[in-house]
């Protein structure tokens, strides 16, 4: 950006505008995948350790290694709440708007490390945003 323009309004915005809820939910998603992969990872750790400490150590018939099924399966399509100010109290007002950040990617040559809610947030989940 060689020239800004004084006074000049960019929006800052990622490139695909979604409903607050639509992104809660995107949101709530990515995070029950990452626990049940944790609990696999953990409950598969804890099989082949059970399984190796059976195989050094005589063990009686009825000694089984930790089993890898039994995971709880999350009902998506229970309604939640989105109100992050909390049952009871007024609620902040909501404003969705769309927004675009053409203005700003091609006035400042602004590029987006994430260019949607998915992929920053998946970033966050997977720990690598910065």
């Amino acid at each position: 950006m060689e020239h800004p323009t004084p006074g000049e309004v960019y929006s800052l915005v990622d490139d695909d505008p979604a409903a607050r809820p639509v992104v809660m939910e995107y949101a709530g998603r990515l995070l029950r995948e990452a626990k049940r992969s944790e609990r696999m990872h953990s409950n598969a750790c804890a099989a082949a350790a059970a399984s190796a400490e059976s195989a050094s150590v005589a063990t009686s018939s009825s000694t089984q290694a930790p089993q890898l099924g039994g995971l709880q399966a999350v009902d998506s399509s229970a309604k939640r709440s989105h109100d992050p100010v909390g049952p009871g109290r007024p609620q902040r007002p909501r404003g969705e708007k769309r927004v675009s950040n053409r203005k700003a990617k091609e006035v400042l040559e602004w590029e987006l490390k994430y260019p949607s809610y998915r992929e920053g947030l998946a970033a966050i989940v997977e720990g690598e945003a910065s």
